[in-house]
């Protein structure tokens, strides 16, 4: 049986999100630069062993260049193919960039 866990002050029953996966063999998985979703994503290949996993780390350009470092290494050393989404920062009021 998978645990249960307490997330951001909400039980997340991985039964339940196993049985919503189960037709879905895709698995998109967002990663901070924090230790315990690093270990989340390295636990997500035990849980869904069947899953095709990809990870995926959003640089807002606020993260710390450590943070960024920890990722980088954490990628390489894991092997998870991490994909970096990066935000292009508009200082305009109300302006995205692109």
């Amino acid at each position: 049986m998978l645990p249960a866990v307490i997330f951001e002050g909400r039980l997340i029953n991985f039964e339940k999100i196993k049985m919503k996966l189960k037709d879905n063999n895709n698995i998109f998985c967002s990663v901070s630069a924090g230790y315990s979703s690093v270990l989340m994503a390295l636990m997500l290949p035990k849980w869904y062993p069947n899953h095709n996993i990809i990870y995926a780390m959003a640089n807002t350009s606020k993260e710390r260049e450590e943070s960024l470092e920890f990722m980088n290494e954490c990628d390489k050393h894991f092997k998870l193919n991490m994909v970096w989404i990066e935000a292009i920062i508009n200082q305009e009021k109300r302006k995205g960039g692109f």
